[in-house]
């Protein structure tokens, strides 16, 4: 565990590497989405995910849940791991959007 954590702070903090975008930046899905039960009516709620990048960690809001980790860049792909699950998002140039996950954010 000790040499792990030696490794982590090694290769996994500092620079992600070119990216696409600047750090820190946000995105927000094009498309509200389900964000757990309205209290109002106790149906499903719907909302806009977040998603941003900061000093090499990116945070991901989607449904109920907050996700966080680190992240790298090569190309115009991005892919951050948090709690053992790896995600990617690919960069559109031409339409501005980032598909994080199967979701477009803008």
């Amino acid at each position: 565990m000790f040499l792990a954590s030696i490794l982590w702070l090694l290769v996994g903090c500092g620079d992600p590497g070119p990216c696409f975008f600047e750090d820190p930046s946000g995105y927000v899905s094009i498309d509200k989405l389900e964000c757990g039960l309205s209290a109002d009516t106790g149906g499903e709620a719907l909302c806009n995910w977040t998603l941003s990048f900061i000093d090499g960690e990116f945070s991901w809001g989607h449904s109920d849940v907050l996700e966080t980790g680190p992240y790298t860049c090569e190309g115009d792909t991005v892919t951050g791991t948090a709690d053992g699950a790896t995600y990617t998002g690919t960069w559109d140039e031409a339409t501005g959007t980032l598909t994080w996950e199967g979701v477009a954010y803008q």
